[in-house]
């Protein structure tokens, strides 16, 4: 033998017990000095590269794509980037890689046992109820995580981990699996049992150990050497659910204890079992050379009436197959006669020599001793039973995920048929030998999706060959259709309430419902996206597709004597209790009880169907008011900088409904650099909310509100008060700062280069005032415009009379949109103190030395001074300073805003925005 050593640079892939003889035999000493299990996985890795062990085809083979490696105590995602959290941790009880699965509860126990095909390092698989069978399978995106989903190659659904719930198989939030919920309330205890049964054999036996549990069972563990098996501290062979098969007796005659035990995947372990064999060459070595050609059989007609098994038997001797007793010397015996020496033997087994359910048969073989061995078979005349889960009717979602749920009590987990079509067809099976003749062979990991009206037809066959009686059929309608809530009115009507009164609101809807609630709540969920779909979760961690749906579920029911159609059913006519009708208005009376303090949300919801239904809503306010009426949130924020100046209002939120029949009295100043100056609000407009009553709106007569400016506003506090007639604790004073137009959009006017002999070349900025001052509206004739197509910026033809302070330029240009009676200069009500950019758009930048001035295209305008224009743009760097532009030059610059300067007003919005 040659010993190699191998260096490599890797991580371990557990679980190498699948690496071929003949590998380990030309690559590693036949007795190695350490139970390196990472190295020979990694040598199994490089042979499969190779080819070795699976017919030289090289390569990892289906049914499944993708790798990755698992160590012990890695945490794993399997939700993947999905926003929810489905965390489980690698465990291997056996401690060599023979038994790898995930913990998801905490508890130190595996519940998601891993899957191998072949001599694949890499598990495919996850076995969640421990039947041994794959129930969802791994998916391995090449970003890194892991999921789950129910077809293979990442196909199917992606499967959802709730720790502490189950399984949500169709990305619902809904879980359809509850097997984790269902394992934190079991306490039974599971049990295992071994075949075959102790005794004296006359040879090596094959002992098969099989855990069996009420729900799930897990891991084996077992010891040859005398010792206690245990699983925690790992003692002895450990092997994943639901059985494991090893040989006694290969050292000769003699005595063989077996010691042995399970624990369920709810962590419940059995006592220690023990089983002794003896080996005596001189009995009979009775053998099983082909177990039986079906499990099960039936009385039944057309069903599997017959089975039959080969053994063989190493000495001459007369032989008996016995069944009903406890060895070779009771029982009834179904076959009997001569047995060669090492002669195949095949018997016969008729399901009417048998008793219903399990049967051990007992082959006998005597040459002067009698030696034997078992074989079970199971008769069962009962034919399988199928239901849908969940069952037929009117559902609200789609698609809808059903499952053909098949129960048997034979017990067994496979071997069985269920079948079904979605066309009206019946579908059809031979009873005998399983072949289908019309229908879709159902698969357990892949459910039913349907997205319309469907009927299910649906039948099934048992190992045994026993079909259900008749075909089964199950209606699913699907109506997603939404109702219309509408909410009539509120008493009272301010939606407001003192700490002792009711609320009631009269409300309907007009549509598809099967139900109604109605919940305070309304503001619970959260949500996020990924890939452009949007979640919401609800504070439980359920995840929905449709926030009507989250917070229909997460809201909290009324409480209180006083509460009156707080929740029932929707019927078609005759409504009584708290029942309701399509079209019919109601009144939910909600008990004072129900509100806290503030602001309360309430939520109504009509669920379209009683299965799995979508909910149409509609949020309201109530406030419960004891307190004086608090600002909760402003537009500008207070002490915010950068306010886009063409804001131009305030919008104000209270903690409360507020009475609008109050006009309040708000004062607004901007800083001068030393001292707060008032500003004209002459023609302010207070808007309240129609929709919601604690927010009104000043919108202001300025349009823009002064650009650099530092404004404060004040609220006084005997002007307004809350619907209960509280009024405000103290004024309210807030402040914010103004940036400049072009700041807040990135936006600058064209400069251009003119054209012409001296006296008009130069830059300017582009404008065309058409035919010059027009007059927009007949009824004022008088009121002339200049209009620049350049800009889009409609200019009062004439300055304004005499010369102006900033403080009073900006209130000069707002008084225009009081004239006529407050329809405005020109009938425009949007007339403001220009920007300097925007007075700037007015510049025509002389030839040096021009003797022109004012520096503007004079015909476009009735007058215009050779003097300085205040703009609303004040200095940032002090604001005592505020920019004007001098049309004597012309150019921009920047003085005390107490100075005296000339005034154009302008009305519109530049193109740009």
């Amino acid at each position: 033998m040659y010993e190699v050593s191998v260096i490599v640079a890797w991580r371990p892939i557990l679980h190498f017990t699948r690496i071929s003889f003949l590998a380990l035999f030309l690559l590693v000493n036949c007795s190695p000095k350490s139970a390196s299990y990472g190295v020979l996985a990694a040598l199994e890795q490089m042979l499969l590269g190779l080819g070795v062990g699976n017919g030289g085809g090289g390569g990892i083979f289906p049914p499944y794509t993708g790798s990755h490696s698992f160590l012990p105590g890695d945490s794993v995602n399997l939700n993947g980037n999905s926003g929810s959290v489905g965390n489980g941790t690698i465990l291997d009880p056996s401690n060599n890689g023979s038994a790898l699965g995930i913990a998801t509860e905490g508890n130190g126990v595996p519940n998601l046992i891993f899957l191998y095909q072949g001599t694949n390092t890499t598990p495919y698989a996850v076995d969640v109820n421990g039947d041994g069978l794959a129930d969802y399978y791994l998916c391995y995106p090449s970003d890194g995580t892991t999921t789950l989903h129910t077809g293979t190659n990442c196909g199917g659904n992606q499967v959802f981990v709730r720790p502490g719930q189950g399984f949500d198989t169709n990305g619902d939030g809904v879980v359809d699996n509850p097997m984790m919920a269902l394992l934190a309330s079991d306490f039974t205890v599971p049990h295992s049992s071994i075949s075959p049964s102790p005794g004296i054999y006359g040879g090596a036996q094959n002992v098969t150990i099989t855990c069996a549990d009420n729900l799930a069972p897990g891991n084996i563990a077992y010891t040859l050497d005398g010792t206690t098996p245990s699983l925690s501290p790992a003692n002895g062979h450990i092997t994943n659910p639901p059985s494991t098969s090893f040989a006694v007796g290969g050292s000769g005659d003699g005595d063989y204890t077996v010691q042995y035990r399970c624990r369920d995947l709810a962590g419940r372990t059995e006592g220690v079992n023990t089983a002794t064999y003896q080996i005596n060459h001189a009995v009979p070595n009775v053998t099983i050379s082909t177990p039986f050609s079906s499990a099960y059989v039936s009385a039944n007609s057309g069903a599997v009436n017959l089975a039959s098994f080969s053994w063989k038997s190493n000495q001459t001797g007369s032989y008996s197959v016995r069944q009903g007793g406890t060895g070779c010397t009771d029982g009834n015996v179904i076959d009997s006669g001569l047995a060669s020496a090492n002669a195949a033997n095949t018997s016969f087994v008729q399901a009417s020599q048998l008793a219903v359910g399990l049967n051990t048969l007992y082959i006998c073989v005597t040459a002067g001793l009698t030696g034997r061995t078992t074989i079970t078979i199971t008769r069962d005349d009962t034919p399988p039973t199928v239901s849908t889960n969940p069952g037929a009717g009117a559902y609200g979602t789609s698609p809808v995920s059903v499952q053909l749920v098949y129960s048997d009590d034979s017990g067994s987990a496979s071997g069985f048929t269920v079948l079904y079509t979605l066309d009206n067809s019946n579908p059809t099976i031979n009873s005998a030998t399983g072949a289908v003749g019309n229908g879709i062979v159902y698969n357990p990991s892949t459910p039913i999706s349907l997205s319309q009206t469907t009927t299910i037809r649906f039948l099934a066959r048992d190992p045994a060959g026993n079909v259900t009686s008749s075909v089964q059929s199950s209606v699913f309608t699907i109506d997603e259709s939404l109702a219309t809530i509408t909410l009539n009115s509120y008493s009272p009507a301010s939606r407001a309430v003192n700490a002792s009164s009711n609320q009631s609101i009269a409300w309907q809807f007009a549509g598809n419902g099967a139900s109604y609630k109605v919940l305070i709540g309304g503001n619970k969920c959260s949500s996020s996206t990924n890939g452009g779909t949007t979640t919401y979760q609800a504070p439980s961690g359920t995840s929905y597709s449709n926030l009507s749906d989250c917070e229909c579920t997460s809201g909290t029911a009324l409480a209180g004597g006083a509460s009156a159609f707080k929740s029932g059913n929707v019927v078609s006519s005759g409504a009584t209790g708290s029942d309701i009708q399509a079209n019919t208005a109601v009144t939910t009376v909600i008990d004072n009880l129900n509100f806290v303090v503030g602001k309360n949300s309430v939520l109504f919801c009509v669920a379209n169907q009683t299965n799995q239904p979508h909910y149409a809503s509609v949020v309201t306010s109530i406030w419960k008011d004891t307190l004086a009426p608090q600002v909760t949130s402003t537009t500008p924020t207070g002490g915010y900088t950068g306010v886009d100046p063409t804001l131009g209002s305030v919008t104000v939120v209270f903690s409360e409904p507020m009475d609008s029949s109050f006009t309040p009295t708000m004062v607004f100043e901007f800083f001068d650099g030393s001292t707060w100056q008032s500003l004209n609000i002459t023609n302010i407009k207070y808007v309240w909310d129609s929709n919601n009553p604690d927010t009104f709106k000043a919108v202001l007569p300025w349009v823009y509100f002064p650009e650099n400016a530092l404004i404060r506003w004040k609220i006084l506090q005997n002007t307004m008060r809350d619907v209960t007639g509280i009024l405000l604790a103290s004024d309210v004073v807030l402040s914010f700062m103004t940036t400049t137009y072009s700041n807040a959009y990135g936006y600058g006017f064209t400069v251009f280069k003119t054209n012409g002999n001296d006296a008009t070349t130069g830059l300017g900025v582009a404008h065309n005032y058409g035919s010059g001052p027009v007059a927009l509206s007949s009824s004022y004739p008088g009121d002339l415009v200049t209009g620049d197509a350049v800009t889009g910026l409609k200019w009062k033809s004439t300055e304004e009379s005499g010369t102006f302070t900033y403080n009073t330029a900006v209130n000069q240009c707002s008084s225009l949109n009081l004239q006529h009676g407050g329809v405005g200069y020109a009938a425009l009500t949007n007339w403001r103190l220009p920007t300097v950019q925007e007075l700037e758009t007015l510049s025509i930048y002389q030839a040096s030395g021009s003797a022109n001035p004012p520096a503007v295209t004079s015909g476009a305008f009735t007058n215009f001074s050779s003097a300085e224009y205040w703009s609303s743009t004040l200095f940032v760097a002090n604001p005592t300073n505020a920019w004007f532009v001098n049309f004597n030059d012309p150019d921009s610059y920047f003085n005390l805003s107490s100075s005296l300067y000339h005034v154009r007003c302008v009305s519109g919005v530049p193109n740009s925005h």
